[in-house]
């Protein structure tokens, strides 16, 4: 895939795409399996609106410090997707 094709891609990024992002900016991408197929949340503003309050599956302490950690911060998710893309590239040559 060339660089220009792949810049053009990164305008379409998904709600599911910018939640992971969002979260490994952060360092919180180990949690994603449990947020995206374990409790259905699937864009950040599912995770913002998100309770935890009823939830045995997750502890409550622990998604409300990755909602924190995903809401104070602003996310420029062009520039993050082409960095995850050059270091995804450069581990797989």
């Amino acid at each position: 895939m060339s660089f220009v094709k792949h810049f053009q891609e990164v305008s379409e990024l998904t709600d599911l795409d910018k939640l992971y992002l969002a979260m490994a900016e952060v360092g919180e991408e180990s949690y994603f399996n449990t947020l995206c197929y374990g409790l259905g949340i699937t864009s950040l503003s599912a995770l913002q609106d998100y309770s935890p309050k009823d939830n045995i599956t997750f502890h409550p302490d622990e998604i409300n410090i990755v909602k924190e950690r995903i809401g104070n911060k602003s996310f420029k998710f062009d520039e993050i997707a082409q960095v995850f893309y050059c270091c995804c590239r450069l581990n797989y040559k």
